[in-house]
């Protein structure tokens, strides 16, 4: 009595007729009746007269394979474990949080669809597979932006930090020359050494945090940085010297 067709059927049409060998054919139709994958191939082997690959040996028996575990079933459970990582990516635009379970999503993903391109015949979880991964790009992406824009505020905070510490380490030796050419009754174009300087300066001669060096200068010029930008500061007035 002829039956309607299934959806196992189905599966294994779609596989003979996506099959490029006769070999594949013959697989495809072994796990259509329950077989799996690597006991369809020794299968094959054995009545071709063959001996299996090396890769085949070491598929036939998978390392740490527990009750129930094959090769075939674990590439869709990866596969829904990133499409689940994946979606809760999505919830890191409201907590960036989540975003960080774009990575074990990525490598989820990717194992998974090896794993069913190898293993499975019917493709099973393929797609989810492909969702999960683009979930879990799109979050590495967001967060690498992220990561990426915080850095240059970051950089650009210490670099404004440095600049103001710079220009109160010059307002200090600015101070420290008028008091030494006030008290040593210097003229304008003097110029002071930092050992001059130090019995001025509470905490002694001060350097550039953003490692620049100091220029001195004579009395009637402000001292400078090396550091461009560094040497901007609200000069102070110096007094006019009495000549000797």
């Amino acid at each position: 009595m002829a039956r309607e067709p299934t959806q196992s059927d189905i599966d294994l049409a779609q596989a003979l007729l996506t099959a490029k060998r006769p070999e594949d054919q013959i697989i495809a139709t072994l796990v259509y009746r329950g077989l799996e994958r690597p006991a369809a191939e020794s299968i094959l082997d054995e009545c071709l007269g063959r001996k299996p690959s090396h890769d085949r040996q070491q598929r036939t028996v998978p390392p740490n394979s527990g009750p129930g575990f094959t090769m075939s079933n674990a590439g869709p459970a990866l596969a829904t474990l990133s499409l689940v990582l994946g979606v809760l990516c999505l919830l890191g635009l409201a907590r960036p949080i989540f975003l960080l379970l774009g990575i074990p999503a990525v490598v989820c993903a990717h194992v998974g669809s090896y794993r069913i391109r190898k293993w499975d015949v019917h493709r099973t979880g393929l797609m989810v597979a492909r969702v999960g991964l683009v979930c879990g790009y799109v979050s590495v992406g967001v967060l690498l932006c992220a990561a990426g824009i915080a850095y240059l505020d970051a950089t650009e905070v210490r670099r404004i930090a440095q600049m103001h510490q710079c220009q109160q380490n010059l307002q200090e030796i600015d101070k420290a020359k008028m008091l030494w050419g006030l008290e040593k009754r210097k003229r304008e174009t003097d110029t002071p050494t930092p050992e001059d300087l130090r019995e001025y300066l509470k905490k002694g001669f001060p350097s550039c945090p953003g490692g620049g060096v100091y220029t001195i200068n004579s009395l009637g010029h402000e001292p400078t940085c090396s550091v461009k930008g560094h040497g901007e500061y609200a000069q102070i007035p110096l007094p006019k010297l009495p000549p000797h």
